[in-house]
């Protein structure tokens, strides 16, 4: 969770950085809280399966939301690698121009 908010704000400014930051540990810290909370409301009464369950949902959420960062990723070096391109093409350009 931790690495999912700061993974979100990565290319953002400082603020935004360390409200993710807070965001994330926040998250953590509920997240842990309700699984041991349920752990202890079910006891041996046979619910264990539903415990599981929701955690396997919070599981497959937090497998997506890593996913959408692994595309960001991919998508802010495609465009550094056409900013750099287009650069490359201006400085060609201006140089060409003298």
């Amino acid at each position: 969770m931790i690495g999912i908010g700061m993974g979100l704000t990565f290319y953002s400014s400082w603020a935004k950085k360390k409200i993710g930051l807070f965001v994330g540990i926040f998250a953590s810290i509920v997240l842990h809280s309700l699984f041991n909370f349920f752990i202890i409301k079910t006891g041996d009464s046979g619910n264990f399966f539903a415990v599981f369950g929701a955690l396997w949902v919070v599981t497959i959420i937090t497998m997506l939301l890593f996913e959408k960062l692994r595309r960001m990723g991919e998508e802010y070096r495609a465009l550094r690698k056409e900013d750099t391109a287009n650069l490359e093409i201006q400085n060609i350009k201006y140089v060409g121009q003298q």
